[in-house]
């Protein structure tokens, strides 16, 4: 490795990264436990969104770890738990349009 010939802050300075980047160690979290209580929660409220299922697992389980929104959202997209959009009418002279936006 470079490490061994050269000094870590002569590589890093020559590549324009901080120190911290060298060391730096990433933490892989465990999902599934997660995603069984996402699924338990999504069967008992069929209509929740990511946002309500976010408050709902704060509420319910405070023995998980802080768990934010865009977590709750990804792990919902990749179990297939995603929600219609909600369907908004809007009625123009004679015609009514129906659009479905997304979540």
């Amino acid at each position: 490795m470079l490490s061994s010939d050269y000094p870590v802050q002569a590589i890093c300075q020559i590549l324009c990264l901080p120190r911290s980047s060298y060391y730096y160690a990433a933490v892989r979290r465990e999902e599934a436990v997660l995603k069984a209580t996402i699924e338990r929660v999504a069967v008992q409220f069929p209509t929740y969104g990511s946002r309500r299922i976010t408050a709902q697992l704060k509420r319910a389980t405070p023995d998980l770890p802080a768990v934010g929104r865009p977590r709750v959202r990804r792990l919902m997209r990749e179990m297939g738990l995603t929600r219609r959009g909600c369907l908004l009418f809007f009625v123009c002279q004679f015609y009514v349009i129906i659009r479905i936006s997304s979540p």
